[in-house]
This record gives structure tokens, C-alpha cells and sequence, in this order.
């Protein structure tokens, strides 16, 4: 039987919440070089509003962050992540830290 309204490849790229945030992030868009982990967050989850979004890397070894706003928008400088802070469980979660 289809499901009519939604398909199976629309699902796969779907942005999903990012647990103790406002903000949502498309898991099928994360990508892992060695150490360091690239994810985009967005306001919204629907993929048709046009959202800049915001760039993060996370450090998995050194437990850094760093971001950018939009495309073009320039790397901020790395800061560690802190247990408590609110990037933290999301962090801890993509770079699987126990």
C-alpha cells in the first residue's frame, strides 16, 4: 500500500531535533574525516523554508567546536565543549564519547 503524501526517500531527509535545543539537523548531511565531525543545524525542520543554517565541526579528540553562519560565513574560532553546556549531549552523541 503507498504512503500517500510522504515518500520513503523524503524520509531519509527528514531534519531531525537536536535533543535540549530549538534546532534541527539533517542526519543523512553529517560527515566524519578522521577526527572531525560536520553537521548543519537549521530553525526549522521543514526542508522547503529556506534556512541559512548554521555550520558546526566538533573535534572529537580535542572535545572543540566551531561554527559558521551560512555558506560563506567565516569559521569562528574553537572552543572546547564543556559537560552542562548545551552542545554537549549532541556533541557527545556524533563523536560517541562515553
Amino acid at each position: 500500500m503507498p504512503k500517500w503524501g510522504k515518500s520513503d526517500e523524503a524520509e531519509k531527509h527528514a531534519r531531525m531535533p537536536v535533543d535540549g535545543m530549538k534546532t534541527y539537523y539533517d542526519p543523512a548531511s553529517v560527515r566524519k574525516d578522521d577526527d572531525v565531525v560536520l553537521v548543519k543545524m537549521f530553525n526549522s525542520y521543514d526542508l522547503t523554508i529556506k534556512d541559512e543554517g548554521v555550520s558546526y565541526t566538533f573535534n572529537c579528540t580535542t572535545q572543540e567546536f566551531s561554527s559558521r553562519i551560512g555558506e560563506k560565513g567565516k569559521w569562528e574560532q574553537p572552543i572546547r565543549i564543556l559537560p552542562g553546556e548545551q552542545l554537549y549531549p549532541f556533541a557527545k552523541k556524533l563523536c560517541l564519547w562515553d
